[in-house]
Order: C-alpha cells, then structure tokens, then sequence
C-alpha cells in the first residue's frame, strides 16, 4: 500500500536539486526524473530564494561536497525563512553530519552518492506526505458516510495519532543513528570493525574480527548476500538491507552502504557503513497495517451507507430490498471474493449466488415485533486465517449486528407502510359502497 501511494503522488511531488554542474547532477537527474518526480534544479545558491518561492517545491536535495555551494549556510537561510523552514533538506555528501541535524536538515547521504540510497530517502519523504493525503482523503470519506459516529471518530483520532508516533519514531532514529564501519577482504573475513558495533550488536570488535561475515547475517538472506558482495568485488558500490543476528540471538534490520577497496588497481576487499533500521522497519509495517486497517473500515462503512441507501428508496418492495442487501454485503468484508450472504425472512430466502452452508459464518437474527421471524448470515467458502477468536474480523461481527439492526427497522416500517396502505383501501371501498340516502319533506 504504501510503495502504491509513493507511485501514485509521485507525479505531484516536486524536488528542488541545488548541485553544481557535476557528476553529483547528472547522476541524480535521470533517476529522479523516472520515477516521476517533478525534478527542478539549480547551480546557482544565491538563486535557491526565488527558485523556492517559483517552484514551492516538497523537498530540497542540497549538495554538500562542493567548495562552490555553502551548503550549511544555505540551510541556515532557509530555516530563518517562514515561508521555507517547513520544507525538508537533504544534505548529498556532507562533511559533518552533526553540522546537517545542527542547520536544520532533515536527512543526509554520505559520500560515496548512490542514486539507490538517494531515492530511498526521497521515496521515504514522498511516502508520509502520501500518507497524509491518503489520510485525509478517508478522514473526508468516513465523516460524509457516518457523520458523527463514535467510532469514526475513535478511529480517525488512532490513525492521527499513530501518524505523529511514526515520524516522532523515524525523526528521533535520524537524530540518533549510531553507524558501524566495517571492512571484509575477498573471502568475506572481517578485517576491521569499528567500536559502534557493541551498541547494535552486543559483539566487541575483536570478537568479529577474523571471522566470516555470513556468521552474522540470518540464513534467508545469506544468497542475497552472496550475490551483492560479488557485485562489490567487481567493482559497484550498492546500499541494501539485511537481517542481523545479535550476540544474543535478536533479529536486528541493518542498512550497509558499501563499495570496493582498491590496492594498486586491484580490489581486494570491501568497506562500508552499517546503520540499525529496525525501529523504521517496525514504523513502515505498522503503517502499511494502518493504511490497511483503514480501508477495511471504509469498506464496512459503505456497506452500511449503501444499505441504508437501499432501505429508504419508496420504488422497492421488502423483497428487493432484501435481496439488494444480501448482495451488498460480501463487498463490505475483507475477502470478498469467498464471501456469501443469505437473509431467511418468514420462511423466503434471499441469498447471493455463491452462497453455502460453511463452518466459517456469522448469523444475527431478526427479531421484529418482539418475536423472531428470520435470520442473517455471512460465511466464507473456505478456511481463512485466524484473527480476533476467528476467521471474521472484531468489526466484521459489529457490521452483521448493525446490519440485521438496520434490516429490522427497515421491515417494520414497511410493514406497517403496507398495512397503512390495506386499512386505507378497504375504507376507500367502503366509502364507494355506500348507498346515499335521500331525505323527504
């Protein structure tokens, strides 16, 4: 869901690349411009003012590793200014990076510059802003469909507030990286391991020293591993992400940065840069859970939105209404395509065409009148995964209940819509049969 909204915004996401004209410029250029950003650049730093105030753009990439751009100093300018203080900057290539978080910068890349790390971190930044507009586009879905329930509003407030626990999360894990180096020869024997290590991993750099790194690494990722070490080995320089195996036996996410070193001419081992990521990698499953949960409950309230649609039109007799909301309840569930429904009223059924008796179901009844004269239920034609006591969703059981409610309400009042409708007939032929009488003087 959340790789679905960065492509999606993409195209409305602008980028302002302030950058000499160098290598730095034309590696960045091509990359940024094919995922669909609309990229805008600048060589010139006493030009970035206005190109802001032309373009309004929703990040900065500031190079850092020019004499030619004081990029701290531009920073600085920025974050003074109200009308730019709020726009993120990325740092490309500093020097100090206490100096970046120190000006006001939000995120950097260290030298080497790999283009796969740049749009990681832009992709990242175009993701929360994503993820507020998704948010507030339901936030509008939800209050048009049930204005002023409780629940909506319970929910909405859970996701706001999920929202700025996740980028508290993601700003305090930025503010606060601890970064290992580490150097491996040919044979992937450790030679070098800087102090940092203890922190993340619990190893004291002597104890990895002279070992191979695969001992450190989970199993499932070793091939993957194996593959990007010998892309090193032949020369590129890549940033991926693994699983590591602590001292203790914890499975930790780690971010390596890392390139060939060269003796002579020749590659003889690789160095590189480690980083824990796994409070962000907790923060993006637990986002993409959120959006998902929140399409779920959108689901079920237009369900209910529909049904009540249903309900209020005076061209339906009870029949259609019936059988229309029998077919407009697998949508409101969260697998739809084996989702069945049926609605037993005083002895008729009404039911969608895949409908079958299952051991995976939910019933309410309808009780109209005070007495009980059918029923509704919802099943899955096949075994789901157990969530919540069951293979229906918490809500999904709410939802049967709310709808038998509805149902309920609606009979009644046709009910007695229909016997208003009989008694007013019979009087209306009462009336006709009546033989005038006549009165003499």
């Amino acid at each position: 869901h959340i790789w679905t909204m960065i492509r999606l915004f993409s195209a409305a996401y602008t980028l302002l690349l302030l950058v000499d004209r160098s290598a730095t410029f034309e590696q960045l250029r091509a990359p940024l411009a094919g995922r669909g950003y609309n990229l805008v650049s600048t060589t010139c730093a006493e030009e970035v003012l206005s190109a802001i105030r032309e373009t309004a753009p929703d990040l900065i990439l500031l190079a850092a590793d020019r004499p030619s751009i004081d990029a701290s100093g531009i920073c600085k300018r920025l974050k003074g200014d109200e009308a730019t203080r709020d726009i993120p900057v990325i740092f490309l290539g500093p020097q100090d990076r206490a100096q970046v978080f120190a000006t006001g910068g939000a995120d950097y890349v260290m030298s080497p510059i790999l283009e796969s790390e740049v749009l990681a971190r832009v992709e990242a930044r175009a993701g929360r802003l994503a993820l507020r507009v998704e948010l507030s586009e339901k936030e509008a879905q939800l209050q048009h469909a049930v204005a002023g329930r409780l629940q909506a509003e319970a929910e909405r407030d859970r996701l706001q507030g999920a929202l700025r626990q996740a980028e508290e999360e993601g700003q305090d894990l930025i503010e606060n990286l601890s970064e290992v180096i580490y150097v491996f020869d040919q044979d992937g024997i450790l030679t070098y391991v800087s102090p940092a290590v203890e922190a993340i991993l619990g190893y004291r750099p002597a104890d990895l020293v002279g070992r191979h790194l695969s001992e450190f690494v989970h199993p499932d990722d070793l091939p993957r591993l194996g593959e990007n070490v010998q892309r090193v080995l032949a020369g590129d320089s890549m940033a991926q992400e693994y699983r590591a195996l602590t001292e203790s036996g914890e499975v930790r996410w780690m971010r390596t940065s890392s390139q060939p070193v060269v003796d002579g001419g020749q590659v003889t081992g690789v160095q590189g840069v480690l980083v824990d990521v796994t409070e962000s990698k907790e923060v993006e499953v637990a986002l993409e859970q959120l959006s998902h949960d929140l399409g779920e409950r959108v689901k079920e309230l237009n369900c209910l939105y529909s049904i009540s649609g249903l309900a209020a039109r005076l061209d339906l007799s009870l029949d259609e209404v019936l059988q229309g909301t029998v077919e407009l309840i697998p949508p409101g569930f969260q697998h739809p395509e084996v989702t069945g429904a049926e609605i037993e009223w005083k002895g008729r059924h009404f039911r969608t065409p895949n409908y079958a008796e299952t051991a995976w179901n939910l019933e309410a009844e309808l009780t109209v009148h005070g007495g009980q004269a059918g029923h509704l239920k919802v099943c899955y034609l096949g075994a789901q995964s157990e969530q919540d006591g069951g293979p229906f969703l918490s809500e999904e059981r709410d939802l049967v209940q709310a709808i038998a409610g509805r149902l309920v309400g609606t009979i009644e009042w046709m009910e007695v819509e229909e016997r208003l409708r009989q008694q007013n007939e019979f009087l209306m032929h009462v009336l006709e049969s009546l033989t005038p009488v006549s009165y003499t003087h």
